[in-house]
């Protein structure tokens, strides 16, 4: 489960920072639930990681 925790961080990571800078001019008004949607993403990914230690 850590390895897919790990996974879903980074693309949470990744594709918040790019809906951040790039999502307005290419996708306009969907920039920020894009952004929203891939923080859930991450914040699952976290869960996942800690979730091992309980």
């Amino acid at each position: 489960m850590a390895a897919i925790g790990a996974l879903l961080l980074v693309i949470g990571t990744v594709g918040t920072v790019g809906a951040i800078l790039f999502g307005g001019p290419f996708i306009g008004p969907w920039a920020l639930p894009a952004s929203v949607a891939f923080v859930v993403v991450g914040v699952i990914g976290v869960l996942l990681i800690g979730g091992r230690h309980r």
